[in-house]
């Protein structure tokens, strides 16, 4: 046998092996499963985001608040959606999810002037939206931040997170890195 051949034939087993002990499976960067309990929760990061409005395209468009956070710090990074007005009192975010879940919790990374969302709803396959969390503008919260929303009791599955703004109390922009939505598979 020449030494080429048993290279090939080598590569061809350890391939055939890997497969085998699923060593070839590779996680998507925008959900995990991970176990819980008897069933399976899903995180995963938006794959989809559209908004009211957006400062540039591609830097600080929708874009940005998909995929997992990029933005390491606090600051007016192009890494992050930005509106176009920085002190506009109504704007929205929607981003949209591979996978539908029953939410659990919903995980937004605020990287620039945290503190303007008003309102987040989740939205189901059908376009139905329902708001799960409101709250007046909180200006002065710690930067970046993770506001964390915990769903209790929703019981339809959704593949949408939609985030409303009033960025007039705060006065500037409030960029928002990455939405993680966390659920069950229905």
């Amino acid at each position: 046998m020449s030494k080429q051949y048993r290279m090939i034939v080598a590569l061809v087993v350890i391939g055939v092996l890997s497969l085998a002990c699923g060593l070839g499976q590779v996680a998507s960067p925008t959900q995990a499963p991970v176990a819980v309990g008897g069933g399976q929760q899903l995180e995963q990061w938006a794959s989809g985001a559209s908004a009211s409005s957006q400062y540039g395209d591609p830097a600080w468009a929708a874009i940005q608040a998909t995929g997992a956070p990029d933005t390491d710090e606090c600051g007016d990074y192009d890494t992050a959606w930005a509106s176009l007005e920085a002190d506009s009192p109504y704007e929205w975010l929607e981003l949209t999810y591979r996978t539908a879940v029953i939410p659990q919790e919903i995980k937004i990374y605020e990287t620039y002037n945290p503190g303007s969302i008003i309102s987040v709803a989740v939205g189901t396959a059908n376009f139905e939206h329902t708001i799960i969390w409101e709250a007046d503008p909180r200006p002065n919260t710690a930067c970046p931040y993770v506001l964390t929303i915990p769903v209790d009791g929703f019981e339809q599955a959704v593949n949408s997170v939609r985030i409303e703004f009033d960025q007039s109390i705060i006065g500037s922009w409030n960029e928002i890195d990455a939405v993680q939505l966390i659920g069950s598979r229905p």
